[in-house]
Order: C-alpha cells, then sequence, then structure tokens
C-alpha cells in the first residue's frame, strides 16, 4: 500500500513540475512576442 501512495504522490508531483514549465515556457513566448 505504501508503494501505492509513493507512486501516487510521485505522479502529482510530475504534474505539478509540467504546469509550472508549460507556464514558464508561456511567459518566455510572451516576452519574445512583445519583443517583435
Amino acid at each position: 500500500m505504501g508503494e501505492k501512495e509513493y507512486e501516487k504522490m510521485k505522479e502529482e508531483l510530475r504534474k505539478e513540475a509540467e504546469e509550472k514549465e508549460g507556464k514558464k515556457i508561456e511567459e518566455e513566448l510572451r516576452k519574445e512576442h512583445n519583443l517583435i
């Protein structure tokens, strides 16, 4: 049971990291568009 909980926690952390990464990329794209 502990292993399943661990896997679930890892999955949630991965999703969180992906969301943060996506937002960072979005911000950088916006900055680039503002420069053009």
